[in-house]
């Protein structure tokens, strides 16, 4: 659930072809596999289904204080969804780092 503008931003992954998103998570995964979630953003009322695969993992003992979890590249199937977070983060600057950068 991403309830703020700030949980959106620290997640979502322009810089990703097609748009990315870091899942935090403690289950195994593998690079290339097959992800299916239910991201439910901002304030609406229905999760929306997202597919993708998973591009790197942040181990359980991450430096930097780096939640541990997988990046995503969004599947180009799901290019609407991209565009609805950019949408809510346009013009949004939180001037502080993401689980991401």
């Amino acid at each position: 659930m991403l309830p703020e503008k700030q949980n959106l931003y620290d997640v979502y992954m322009p810089f990703v072809k097609g748009g990315g998103l870091f899942i935090a998570t403690n289950r195994v995964f593998h690079l290339g596999e097959e992800v299916f979630a239910l991201l439910q953003i901002m304030d609406e009322v229905d999760k929306t289904p997202i597919t993708g695969k998973v591009i790197w993992m942040t181990p359980k003992s991450p430096q930097n204080g780096k939640k541990q979890g997988i990046g995503i590249q969004i599947s180009s199937e799901d290019l609407d969804l991209c565009k609805k977070i950019e949408t809510y983060l346009a013009g949004y600057d939180a001037g502080i780092g993401t689980q991401t950068l």
